[in-house]
């Protein structure tokens, strides 16, 4: 037995040595030029995992082979931020599990576990709690361990199944273990440039690694670093500017030189490659929803129609049957007649209108001001490629919130639920992920919710979700705190 493990170290050995070599012989052939190589691009040269390059590195710098350079630049960090999450990671490696373990196979919302989290003495004050909180939920996920998902990227229902609690805890414990040595590495070396946090810190990742594997007392693969960092930065406690963990996705770009470098993505851009994309998926929608129609009323006609799709050029089988308007509809023909139905001339102008990149509805009661607004969002999702999820409506009342509801539900079906129909209040309290009761106890901080979250907004501890429509209800009672 002790003459077999001595074969085994020997042979260990000499596959780490002949690595060296390898490495070494690569490093070597690109000495005489300027370059950069991630370590990705070595595991791959060598057939090797990025933790086992990482060893060959280590020892060819104990033996004076290489100097590793500094390959991760960190600048903004929030060094405040970082220390108010490191004093409640013990708390979160304490309760998450169980508070998970409570909404686990049933629809929630980030807000609702942000709420339990509160419950445990546990306040996310270090970051915007619903980036924490997703971006942690993702991390954690394993297939067959820890799924979490949501039905639709617009979606604020998040559903999570969790098929072994005990691996589920461990999983917690490894993530903040690494995270918590991460920030307190990455603090240090900020109080060695100087504490400030407009400097940019520049850090050797394998150092960190190691110090912090020392630490922790056993040794961790990098790709769990990789995690953690990424994840201060997706949270914004600190901003990744270069470094290896900024290149996980291989991907490759290709740099067409005769575009200006100031190009931004237009719609004509839109219109010539994603648009023609999603017409196709419409009309397979389409066609497949008349085949059935016909089906039901007149199978030999549904055969021919069929066949005719197959053989025909799609072009003359369009025609043939009449469908190019139809086509084009992200709806079902009878929902997009009751949008356009029922308008005055002066209610089509508005609802129809394309060019304006504002709008005040101006007109007395019961003049029809809620349909003019209803319709013009839908119009807008229908005909002009908007996206449910973009638009953001606030109103004064939840009673004037629940009529919108009910009115675009009743024009768009289920694309209404995409839409985000709040309160200001309302919106106030999803932003800042924290609930009200009817208790009076709290009107004080009710009425100060508006000045904080806005606050917050401005000093970037809350960050809006993308909106390119905003629509204001009652717009004439927009106060100077509303509007800001």
């Amino acid at each position: 037995k002790q003459n077999l493990s001595e074969d085994s170290n020997v042979a260990s050995e000499r596959a780490l040595y002949q690595s060296i070599i390898l490495l070494g012989q690569v490093l070597i052939k690109r000495s005489t030029q300027r370059f950069s190589m991630a370590i990705e691009e070595l595991a791959e040269i060598l057939n090797l995992d990025v933790d086992e390059v990482y060893l060959v590195l280590d020892r060819m710098r104990e033996i004076d082979l290489v100097s590793l350079k500094e390959d991760l630049v960190v600048s903004e960090p929030r060094i405040n931020k970082l220390k108010q999450l490191s004093t409640n990671i013990p708390l979160f490696k304490k309760h998450l599990a169980s508070i998970l373990q409570e909404v686990s196979h049933q629809r929630f919302k980030l807000k609702e576990l942000n709420h339990g989290l509160n419950h445990q003495n546990i306040v996310i004050k270090f970051a915007d709690y619903s980036y924490f909180l997703k971006n942690l939920l993702l991390n954690l996920t394993k297939r067959g361990l820890f799924e979490c998902y949501r039905n639709k990227v617009g979606d604020h229902a998040w559903h999570i199944n969790i098929h072994d609690p005990d691996w589920m805890q461990q999983s917690i414990n490894l993530f903040f273990d690494v995270l918590q040595q991460a920030i307190q590495y990455l603090s240090n070396q900020i109080k060695k440039i100087g504490g400030k946090e407009e400097n940019k810190v520049v850090i050797a990742y394998e150092s960190m690694v190691h110090h912090c594997n020392h630490i922790i007392g056993r040794k961790i693969p990098v790709s769990q670093y990789d995690k953690a960092v990424l994840f201060l930065h997706k949270i914004r406690l600190i901003r990744l500017e270069g470094g290896r963990v900024l290149h996980h996705m291989q991907i490759e770009v290709y740099l067409d030189n005769k575009l200006s470098s100031r190009k931004q993505y237009t719609k004509e851009d839109y219109k010539q490659r994603m648009a023609p994309l999603y017409q196709r998926k419409r009309a397979s929608i389409h066609i497949m929803n008349h085949y059935v129609q016909l089906l039901s009323r007149n199978p030999m006609l549904a055969d021919l129609f069929a066949t005719d799709y197959f053989t025909l050029d799609f072009d003359d089988f369009v025609d043939k049957y009449k469908i190019k308007k139809k086509l084009k509809l992200p709806i079902s023909k009878e929902r997009y007649e009751r949008i356009t139905a029922g308008l005055t001339d002066d209610q089509k102008e508005v609802v129809f209108d394309e060019k304006a990149t504002t709008m005040l509805i101006l007109a007395g009661p019961g003049t029809g001001k809620t349909k003019v607004l209803v319709n013009k969002i839908a119009h807008m999702i229908v005909e002009g490629d908007y996206k449910p999820e973009h638009f953001l409506m606030l109103t004064f009342t939840r009673s004037a919130a629940h009529e919108f509801k009910e009115r675009l539900f009743d024009l768009l079906s289920d694309l209404a639920y995409d839409i985000d129909i709040y309160t200001f209040h309302g919106y106030a309290t999803e932003l800042a992920g924290i609930t009200f009761d009817n208790n009076q106890k709290n009107q004080h901080n009710f009425d100060q919710l508006i000045p904080k979250v806005t606050q917050k907004l401005k000093n970037n501890e809350l960050f809006l979700p993308f909106k390119n429509a905003v629509i204001l209800d009652e717009f004439q009672d927009v106060n100077d705190e509303s509007n800001r």
